[in-house]
């Protein structure tokens, strides 16, 4: 397993069915799981609706599933939904709009979207498997919450930037002017 911050783990049998029985349950999991029906419905809006010079056919890249590489590891796999031809004009290449199985999108170059498309190729059926199952049961990470620190000590968004400053030169302020009048 690969978290999201990059750290790994092994996991038994086990664990995969009581995480998979918690993900079900996780709130975060039907949003995301909405999200990646929404790419499915993006795409099939996309197959009727040519937009803005983009094609949906006339190049052998278009509906093609493909493998991305991020930093944070793994693959991501996707489809290349649509084309925009190049511009000799501008001199802008051809660009390739590619739906990712969780739901992020991104325009790719065409080397880029050959590429990915060989790295799927490459990869194992077993690797396919994985990166698709991983797309599906990834979890997003609970917002870090300081439970060391007393509540009142703990930075919130009104402690930062001007208005963080500006209370504490206030509490300051409140703290030094008896012994100013003194």
């Amino acid at each position: 397993l690969v978290h999201d911050d990059g750290d790994e783990e092994d996991l038994e049998e086990d664990e995969v069915v009581q995480g998979r029985s918690l993900y079900a349950e996780h709130p975060a999991a039907r949003r995301f799981e909405e999200k990646a029906a929404k790419a499915r419905e993006a795409e099939e809006a996309a197959t009727s609706v040519e937009l803005e010079g983009w094609r949906l056919e006339g190049h052998a890249l278009v509906r093609r599933r493909v493998a991305r590489s991020f930093d944070e590891g793994g693959h991501t796999l996707g489809l290349i939904t649509r084309w925009l031809p190049a511009d000799e004009a501008s001199g802008d290449g051809a660009l390739f709009h590619a739906v990712h199985d969780d739901g992020d999108e991104e325009d790719l170059e065409e080397d880029e979207a050959a590429e990915a498309a060989a790295r799927l190729e490459a990869l194992g059926a077993e690797a396919r498997a994985a990166a698709a199952e991983c797309a599906r049961t990834r979890l997003v990470q609970p917002k870090y919450e300081n439970k060391q620190l007393k509540k009142g000590e703990r930075a919130e968004a009104g402690h930062l930037g001007v208005e963080g400053a500006r209370a504490e030169i206030g509490a300051l302020e409140q703290a030094l002017l008896p012994g100013l009048r003194a």
